[in-house]
């Protein structure tokens, strides 16, 4: 029978885990990537597809438990991150790292109850979503479903004003001018130059000039 070893469940060792990560562009994977080189083990091989050996089993699950109980994050997502594994697997390993600890197995709280739940993090998606990161971007920042941020900004009516990024660009808060992007598209400017210029989605310039009913003097 194969045993957990060296394997520490001090609090502030995995608060200080959260705060070391939670800045990064994705904070599941960057969690599991420093506990990793905490436990002792190799991220290639606790997170790959099918059958892992006993020696990083036990860490597999603790790591599990710890996506289960910081980032609360769903069953299915959790099996996700370590090869696709089915919801049970991630159920029965959250389950038995709780029970070692003498806790009852954590339950699932909803993207959406967990953001209404906690202002400090709603303010923060809110503060980013109105600057015009994308909802993809925000998920990904935050951990969090882009169906729970759509449905709290629907239901607290943000207001975004017309201004967006590029996935994957640098985020910087700039608002789009209209005037220069109007003086632009009706000159003739290329949608692909625009987006470049404008640092602003194709998507997003169709739905301007629609809105304002922009016309060329040439077919784009």
């Amino acid at each position: 029978m194969w045993q957990i070893q060296a394997i520490s469940f001090d609090a502030h060792v995995l608060a200080y885990q959260w705060h070391r990560t939670k800045i990064k562009t994705n904070p599941v994977q960057e969690y599991i990537k420093a506990r990793c080189i905490d436990l002792g083990s190799d991220y290639v091989r606790v997170t790959k597809k099918g059958r892992i050996s006993r020696d990083i089993t036990g860490h597999r699950q603790l790591l599990m438990y710890e996506l289960k109980t910081k980032f609360n994050l769903s069953y299915p997502r959790i099996g996700r991150e370590f090869g696709g594994c089915d919801h049970s697997t991630a159920l029965y390993a959250v389950a038995r790292i709780a029970r070692i600890r003498g806790e009852d197995k954590p339950e699932f709280v909803s993207g959406t109850d967990r953001l209404l739940g906690d202002p400090t993090l709603k303010q923060k998606i809110k503060d980013d979503y109105l600057c015009g990161m994308s909802i993809e971007d925000l998920a990904e920042k935050f951990a969090i479903s882009e169906l729970a941020i759509v449905t709290v900004a629907k239901m607290e009516t943000w207001h975004k004003p017309h201004r967006t990024f590029l996935k994957g660009k640098p985020f910087k808060p700039v608002s789009v001018d209209l005037v220069s992007m109007q003086v632009d598209f009706e000159s003739g400017l290329m949608l692909r130059e625009m987006v470049v210029k404008h640092q602003v989605s194709e998507t997003t310039i169709r739905r301007i000039r629609d809105r304002h009913g922009w016309k060329r003097g040439s077919a784009e």
